[in-house]
């Protein structure tokens, strides 16, 4: 079957959904077609500025064989008249346009006969088309299928990874806060301690200046005993011992 509109025209087999064939769109519109009556891969296609495109399928099928300028208006029919002397005898194609003119053309010899086995050609043609649109359309199926897991797929890793993000940023919180609560209860103890000792010098009586003055001495045996030598708060003197056995004192003015 085959249909022809717009710009182009399509061939069909009964039962199909998918065109087995549709030409490359013309350069204007095309309003009637025909086959030939002799010749089964033969198209005669009909356009709007008055010329007639020649399809031979079994030649090409990306663009015409031929195109016969016929009149200068629309042509708007177009029909065979039956041959006389069969497929050998003279073919006559009668083209009418939107003034209301009858055309007659004589379709030339190479048109009208073909070869022996051009029946059997387009069949096989015709044939491999259909295997193929059936084809794609599996494919199309199949890979509409592959699509729709994919995109499920795809949702999936998304909100997988949505949701990994947020127990992650959830923990990073819960670290936050357990770090911000312990420097809290750091900062409360030493606030405390602070208290506790300042209570603890008040009742003994004891100055700032002794404060000062044993830290002063803790701080001096301290960085004694990081180097090696010792000192003798009992004398309240320095002590330092080298490797050569020789000992320094001084006296600590009190």
């Amino acid at each position: 079957v085959m249909t022809v509109g717009d710009w182009c025209f399509s061939l069909w087999r009964e039962g199909m959904s998918t065109p087995l064939l549709t030409s490359p769109k013309a350069s204007t519109n095309v309003c009637s077609g025909r086959w030939s009556p002799t010749r089964p891969g033969v198209i005669f296609i009909a356009k709007d500025d008055g010329t007639i495109d020649i399809w031979d399928l079994l030649d090409q099928t990306h663009k015409p064989s031929l195109t016969a300028p016929v009149v200068s208006t629309p042509i708007t029919s177009m029909e065979f008249r039956p041959s006389i002397g069969g497929r050998s005898g003279k073919q006559l194609l009668a083209v009418g346009d939107a003034n209301g003119n009858l055309h007659v053309l004589e379709i030339p010899q190479q048109l009208r006969r073909g070869t022996a086995n051009e029946d059997s050609l387009m069949s096989a043609y015709l044939t491999r088309e259909e295997q193929r649109v059936g084809y794609v359309e599996v494919r199309g199926k199949v890979r509409a299928e592959e699509k729709e897991k994919a995109d499920i797929q795809a949702a999936l890793d998304e909100s997988e990874a949505e949701r990994l993000a947020a127990a992650e940023q959830e923990g990073v919180d819960l670290e936050q806060q357990r770090r911000d609560a312990v420097a809290k209860q750091r900062e409360a103890e030493e606030k405390a301690y602070q208290a506790l000792e300042a209570q603890f010098v008040q009742e003994l009586g004891i100055t700032e200046e002794y404060l000062q003055e044993a830290r002063s001495d803790q701080t001096m045996k301290s960085t004694a005993e990081h180097m090696g030598d010792t000192i003798d708060l009992d004398d309240v003197g320095l002590e330092l011992g080298g490797a050569t056995g020789v000992t320094f004192r001084s006296t600590v003015a009190s």
